[in-house]
This record gives C-alpha cells, sequence and structure tokens, in this order.
C-alpha cells in the first residue's frame, strides 16, 4: 500500500490560551514573533497552554512592560501583546504588553539599510470607544537579545497601521488612508540612538488593508478600492501613483505575480488576477489594471 499524501503533514496544535493576530519568523533568533490578545474574563495561568509560561517562571521585571501574572487573574478589558516563542517547544520566551486601548496589527521582521541587525517591527492602533477609526498608533522595533524583547525605539503615527512591508531597506505602513515611508536612522557613535525617520507618503485610499513591492513598485490594497500600483522615486523622494483596478473590490489579500501582473482575494471568497497595459502609448489606458482572471474560491483569504 502507499501513503495518502495528506496523511505525511505532521500537524500540531498548540493550545495559546488567547487570540492570535499575527505571527512572522525571526530568522537571527529562530523564533517566533506573536501578536496576541486577552479577551476579558477570568484567566487561569494553571491551565496547560504555552503562554502561560515563561522562562523562570516570569519574564524580566526590570521592563516597563513586562507582563507579571499570578495563577488565577480578572482581566477588566482585552490586553494586548507581543510575545517571542521558541520555534521548537513554542514556549514563551519573552513578552511586551502593549497599553490600554492598544491593539497590534501588523508586524514584520527586517533589516534596514545601512544596519544589518534584523529587527521586529509592529504597528498598533489605540482603539477608543468615542472614534469611528483609530487617530492615533505607534511603531514599535524590536530587537531580539538573549531571548528578550527590546525596545529599541517607537514612532507615533496619526492613525492605526493596518499593514507593513520591507521595502528597499525601508519601512512601509498603511496607515488609515495615507501609505507611509521610513528610514532607518542609526544615531552617531556619541549618542547611539536609533529611531524612525518619516521620508514620504502616498494618500488616496480609505483604508490600507495589504502592502506588497517589487523593485521599486508598490501594490496595496483598499477596503473598497481593489488595488493599486506606485512608484517609488528616490531621487524625488516621492510615492507616485501610476496605475489602478477601477472596479470596486473589497481586498483581504494581494501579492504580486511579476513585474505587470497581481493577484487579488475580496470579501465575496473570489480571486482574480490583474495586468497593467505597458504596449499602449494611451496614458489612461497605462493607468488602468485589467482584469486577466478571475476565479470563486469559496473560501475568504
Amino acid at each position: 500500500g502507499t501513503i495518502d499524501p495528506i496523511q505525511k503533514l505532521h500537524i500540531r496544535s498548540i493550545p495559546l490560551g488567547e487570540q492570535p493576530r499575527r505571527i512572522c519568523f525571526h530568522g537571527t533568533s529562530q523564533n517566533f514573533v506573536l501578536v496576541s490578545s486577552r479577551s476579558p474574563g477570568f484567566v487561569s495561568n494553571t491551565q496547560p497552554t504555552v503562554l502561560s509560561q515563561q522562562v523562570g517562571g516570569q519574564p524580566d521585571p526590570s521592563s516597563s512592560n513586562a507582563v507579571m501574572m499570578s495563577d488565577n487573574m480578572f482581566l477588566d478589558e482585552e490586553v494586548h501583546y507581543v510575545r517571542l516563542l521558541n520555534n521548537h517547544t513554542f514556549e514563551c520566551l519573552n513578552t511586551y504588553q502593549l497599553d490600554a486601548n492598544e491593539i497590534g496589527n501588523a508586524i514584520c521582521c527586517m533589516s534596514f539599510e545601512g544596519d544589518d541587525t534584523e529587527y521586529i517591527v509592529v504597528g498598533t492602533g489605540y482603539v477608543l470607544p468615542e472614534e469611528s477609526e483609530p487617530s492615533r498608533g505607534r511603531l514599535l522595533v524590536f530587537e531580539v537579545k538573549d531571548n528578550r524583547l527590546l525596545l529599541v525605539t517607537e514612532k507615533d503615527i496619526k492613525g492605526a497601521c493596518y499593514c507593513m512591508n520591507s521595502f528597499n531597506g525601508k519601512l512601509l505602513s498603511g496607515c488609515n488612508a495615507n501609505i507611509q515611508l521610513w528610514k532607518w536612522q542609526p544615531g552617531t557613535e556619541q549618542d547611539g540612538n536609533k529611531t524612525l525617520e518619516y521620508e514620504c507618503h502616498h494618500h488616496g485610499s480609505i483604508i490600507t488593508l495589504t502592502l506588497q513591492s517589487r523593485g521599486d513598485f508598490i501594490i496595496y490594497g483598499d477596503l473598497m478600492r481593489s488595488i493599486s500600483v506606485l512608484l517609488y522615486k528616490p531621487d524625488l523622494g516621492s510615492l507616485e501613483e501610476i496605475a489602478c483596478d477601477f472596479n470596486p473590490n473589497y481586498i483581504t489579500a494581494s501579492e504580486v505575480l511579476g513585474d505587470d501582473a497581481y493577484i487579488g482575494a475580496e470579501n465575496s471568497y473570489n480571486l482574480f488576477t490583474l495586468g497593467q497595459n505597458t504596449d499602449t502609448t494611451n496614458e489612461d489606458e497605462q493607468r488602468m489594471l485589467n482584469t486577466l482572471g478571475q476565479f470563486h474560491l469559496g473560501d475568504f483569504v
């Protein structure tokens, strides 16, 4: 007999005891970085979940955001965390707790231009009951040392960061209706203060939900305005929109297939591919992304 291919997959379920929101892999430390949340209510640390454990029983108390939890506690409000997990045992190595009403929306691991260190960047937003959309958030840059999350720098932003991506040694972030480009300032030898410095932005979306890049080209998926293509001009330090899909697709995911081909998923469980018309000399036609194919997947992407 033969083994069915699906049976060759070793699938392991890890009980977290809380809601995972975003995850990425930190190659330098060979650990996972998890953004998670715990809902209001009774929490028992005696439950067999990997996130109820810390190295040595507790995180480093020297951090102002270190999570110190007793065996039993009651959470009055939703709490969000950035956690460092062992990639083999999924043991929680270290935890950074976000502020009250602060939600982690995006995460990526990247190195900046002129700095080979692999950093972890987390984008957040403050969700307040009196605001229809978050008016402020933060970009948090962490470094992993001795299996600990060390906050290198933070940058306040006007709105919530819903997505981010590494772009030619710089950071792209989707903040409400804006796409922002940040460059890294390593600091001087005297102070050594590393920070993110704003370079430029593009305004033209409703809410930017996805970000991908290829060379100097950036594609972003909008809440209602489908997929658009931007061109980064380093000599001018600007982002210019060069093409867009005029169909009102509610994007949930997007990716670059090639130099002039893109794929997107929308909230009606459909996949579609788009292509840029580079053969025509008509500027209006060049700015249109044409639908190349459509497929009803039936599942949410």
